[in-house]
C-alpha cells in the first residue's frame, strides 16, 4: 500500500514538473510576442508621427499658397 501511494505521488509529480516545463514554454513564447508586438508598435507609432508631420507640412505649404494667390486676387 504505501508502495502504490509513493508510485502515485511520484506519477503526480512528474506530470506537475511536465505542466509547469509546458507553462514555462508557453511563457517564453508569450514573452517574444509580447516584445514583437511592442516593437512593431513603436515603428507604427513611429509611422504615424512621421506621417503627421508631413500632412502638417502640406497644409502649411497649401495654406501659404492660399495666402499668396488671395494677395494677388487683392491685388488685381
Amino acid at each position: 500500500m504505501n508502495n502504490e501511494l509513493l508510485n502515485t505521488l511520484e506519477q503526480r509529480i512528474r506530470q506537475a514538473v511536465e505542466e509547469i516545463t509546458l507553462l514555462r514554454q508557453n511563457v517564453a513564447q508569450l514573452e517574444l510576442q509580447n516584445s514583437q508586438l511592442a516593437q512593431r508598435n513603436e515603428e507604427l507609432e513611429s509611422a504615424i508621427n512621421t506621417s503627421m508631420e508631413q500632412q502638417k507640412s502640406w497644409e502649411q505649404s497649401m495654406s501659404d499658397m492660399l495666402t499668396n494667390l488671395n494677395k494677388l486676387d487683392d491685388v488685381q
